[in-house]
């Protein structure tokens, strides 16, 4: 599965992405990201991010910054490469935060929950 292609790509983030500081809601899926911006973690009205099927991410390095973003409850990482150890840390970092990667949704399509699985990522 390669998942959605968007026309618009865009390989890094702008610096500034931080202005945004009232943004709740930001979907980045296949856009081409190659790494997420320092500025991105000052986001602390974020509460979902979706950066599902972004490839060249580096996500294991940067898990540590997504603590900074203390609302953040759905965390949409399908599509992209991390170590399970670092999905362990995520949660551990924030016990509300819902992250969803390939393994949820192959659970969910097994399981004949993907209606579910895409509910729960409503945002309050």
């Amino acid at each position: 599965m390669n998942g959605p292609q968007s026309s618009n790509r865009i390989s890094h983030l702008p610096n500034c992405i931080e202005k945004l500081s009232q943004l709740k809601v930001l979907h980045l899926s296949g856009v081409g990201l190659e790494t997420l911006h320092p500025n991105l973690f000052t986001l602390s009205q974020l509460k979902h991010l979706d950066l599902s099927f972004n490839h060249k991410i580096e996500l294991n390095a940067c898990v540590e910054q997504f603590q900074q973003l203390k609302n953040l409850q759905v965390l949409n990482l399908m599509g992209c490469k991390i170590d399970h150890t670092y999905l362990v840390i995520l949660k551990e970092q924030n016990p509300r935060l819902h992250v969803y990667t390939n393994q949820d949704f192959q659970d969910a399509i097994k399981e004949d929950k993907l209606p579910k699985l895409l509910l729960e990522q409503k945002v309050d």
